[in-house]
């Protein structure tokens, strides 16, 4: 069961193949992160930084907006897209 748009651990480990299955587009950019600590502020200040993280999606506000602002906090541990991600479009430019 994709846990994308209901809450997943962004770790390493959590990630793995008994971890949290998360939407391929978002799991390429998010297996990029290397720690090991469950820190939800941590993963959305880093991603912020990262390349990927200022990519354009289209489909979750009215105009094209940065994939990392599609990431919210569900608790001190655990991230979301609460998208319906089928309905997004990823720039790779």
């Amino acid at each position: 069961m994709d846990k994308t748009t209901t809450g997943f651990v962004p770790t390493k480990a959590a990630l793995g193949a008994k971890g949290a299955l998360v939407y391929p587009k978002f799991f390429r950019r998010v297996e990029k992160w290397k720690a090991a600590a469950e820190d939800a502020d941590a993963f959305l200040s880093w991603i912020r930084t990262q390349s990927d993280g200022k990519k354009k999606v289209e489909g979750a506000a009215k105009d094209p907006v940065p994939l990392a602002s599609l990431f919210e906090k569900v608790d001190e541990r655990m991230v979301c897209v609460p998208y319906d991600v089928t309905r997004l479009w990823f720039s790779e430019k």
